[in-house]
């Protein structure tokens, strides 16, 4: 499990998980629906590494193969994540992820080109912010450790 630090993580797992129960509330009644959450570069950086988009959550041995993975041009102080969900009644809800209007990859079995199933987003994702939620807090209540 990746690790960040403590203040990224709870940024990260915050801005995870509000968009996931965000995104399990809405409420299927049909047409186009929007919502959008601001960030910055701070923010949106420690949630590409704990969602491992374009394996952005790899770790590394060096400063210089951690430029090579995750190089600052991905995420400008104006960057942007997208998640796009498709819905057609009786069928599963997808999910695609956008970084800076481009497609992206998550390290789930696609179902077609870039969408992942909401359902296999969710059951992979909501594990990682309860570990996280966890870590967070044993750094509070153990802050020397």
């Amino acid at each position: 499990m990746k690790r960040l630090s403590p203040i990224s993580d709870l940024l990260a797992q915050l801005m995870l998980e509000l968009g996931c129960y965000k995104a399990m509330n809405l409420d299927g009644g049909g047409g186009t629906q929007l919502r959008l959450r601001f960030g910055h570069d701070s923010g949106i950086s420690p949630l590409l590494a704990l969602l491992d988009v374009n394996g952005y959550g790899r770790k590394t041995s060096s400063l210089e193969e951690a430029v090579s993975i995750f190089p600052n041009y991905e995420v400008p102080m104006a960057c942007n994540i997208q998640f796009v969900f498709y819905r057609k009644p009786g069928k599963d809800v997808l999910v695609k992820v956008l970084l800076n209007e481009r497609e992206a990859t998550l390290p789930l079995a696609p179902v077609h080109g870039p969408c992942y199933r909401w359902e296999d987003f969710k059951a992979h994702y909501l594990p990682i912010v309860a570990a996280s939620k966890d870590r967070i807090m044993q750094t509070i209540t153990n802050p020397n450790k």
